[in-house]
């Protein structure tokens, strides 16, 4: 039997809030354009459970449908004065949040958005998520977990998808990118203490040069982590950015000494483990390099990068046998996330030229995997020692006709290449 709890997908309840992150949910999948149908059931549900569930006399949330400035309830005619606006409280309310640092960075209290009965208003979604968007366009520096809030209550990547077009591409990708935590940065360092800078022009300068980083304009990037190292020192992301800057420009000393202060500022900063060991690794300081890679390997999913880095500090300190159990153990514990890189760094220990292979006596299933990877490291050594060659004969082939002196030829070039290939592949074999 249908019933308007089994078209929420909900057990019956009198909670408001449950109501309404269920409708949100099933909101996603019964689009207005897409299942007009859908849904009108699914709204006629929600309207169905709101009016069972019934207005608590003591709401047991503060600022519900509430403006949350001065505490009146929206849509509340004062004496004397007109109704509020919706439109214009809601606005009100996205700027008070965003003036208010502590609220600003809080996702809790951009949460609390979702307890106005205007933002589950169907008919006014169209000027809401307009004026969400032109708030965002103005307002961008705010956390991670504060974008996804935003983009739970206001499906906003899902309106992108949905035809709004005449949205800034390059605002579109900042705010997806914000969504999707791929230029999420920190702001835990600006909370509980005094600053004495502009923090809002800070915050742009940051940006500016995070997207210039990515883009590749060293020089505009320079300028801009240069103003904003000026303005605040504290900021391990910032500093972060720098180092990258200088391992862009050729300078590892000056990104090592830089490194050295992103982990002081932020002692789990794993990007910074991982850039500073591998250029200590670089300037043969093996030792400090591989006691980073040691510290990144203690968290999961552990990047490859740390597991090839811990490889070849062992390999040159002579550590063969504990990089060998290093090996064995990761095929234990995480024998379907072992990636290729790992096997690059470590088949070269197979090498019975440089190792001795009392250490490579593994598992069947260790060593089919890596055969399997050998085949495929093969194949693309053979394919670059002949694609020219290939290329050619069949340019001749059938455009002028090749002979049998140039098939000849040919094939004992690719004889040639291929016994060069089988050579590698036997003194690498396991």
């Amino acid at each position: 039997m249908t019933t308007i709890w089994s078209i929420l997908g909900i057990e019956p309840t009198q909670d408001k809030q449950q109501i309404k992150k269920a409708y949100a949910k099933k909101l996603r999948m019964a689009h207005p354009e897409n299942d007009p149908r859908g849904y009108q059931r699914l709204r006629e549900a929600f309207d169905a459970a709101i009016k069972q569930a019934g207005m608590p006399e003591e709401h047991d949330f503060p600022g519900y449908g509430q403006d949350l400035k001065t505490g009146v309830a929206i849509g509340t005619k004062q004496e004397g004065e007109p109704a509020p606006d919706s439109l214009a409280l809601f606005e009100q309310h996205l700027h008070e949040l965003y003036t208010d640092f502590k609220r600003r960075v809080d996702p809790q209290e951009w949460k609390m958005l979702a307890n106005q009965d205007y933002i589950w208003d169907v008919g006014a979604q169209g000027e809401r998520f307009d004026a969400l968007i032109r708030f965002l366009d103005e307002h961008r520096h705010m956390p991670a977990n504060v974008w996804k809030v935003l983009d739970e209550l206001f499906l906003i990547r899902e309106n992108f998808e949905h035809g709004y077009d005449y949205f800034d591409d390059e605002l579109m990708e900042f705010v997806t990118g914000q969504i999707s935590g791929g230029l999420a940065m920190g702001y835990e360092c600006f909370l509980n203490r005094e600053l004495a800078i502009d923090l809002e022009a800070y915050l742009g300068l940051r940006q500016e040069a995070q997207l210039s980083l990515m883009d590749g304009r060293l020089e505009d990037a320079g300028r801009e982590l240069a103003a904003a190292h000026a303005l605040f020192r504290e900021d391990p992301d910032l500093e972060l950015m720098r180092a990258k800057h200088a391992i862009m420009a050729g300078d590892s000393g000056a990104a090592l000494a830089v490194l050295h202060q992103v982990v002081r500022l932020n002692p789990e900063a794993r990007e910074a483990y991982l850039l500073r060991g591998r250029l200590l690794f670089d300037r043969r300081q093996y030792r400090e390099a591989l006691q980073d890679a040691e510290y990144l390997l203690q968290f999961s999913p552990t990047p490859q990068d740390a597991y090839c880095l811990a490889l070849e500090c062992r390999e040159v300190l002579g550590q063969v046998e504990q990089a060998w159990e290093d090996g064995r153990k990761r095929w234990e514990f995480e024998r379907n996330s072992i990636h290729y890189r790992f096997y690059a760094v470590w088949s070269r220990f197979k090498n019975r030229h440089l190792f001795p292979q009392k250490y490579s006596r593994l598992p069947f299933k260790v060593r089919l995997r890596m055969w399997q990877f050998e085949l495929l490291m093969m194949l693309f050594l053979f394919l670059g020692l002949n694609w020219l060659y290939i290329l050619l004969y069949l340019v001749c082939r059938f455009t002028f006709g090749a002979g049998s002196a140039i098939a000849a030829i040919w094939l004992a070039v690719m004889l040639w290449n291929t016994w060069k290939t089988a050579k590698i592949a036997w003194m690498r074999r396991i």
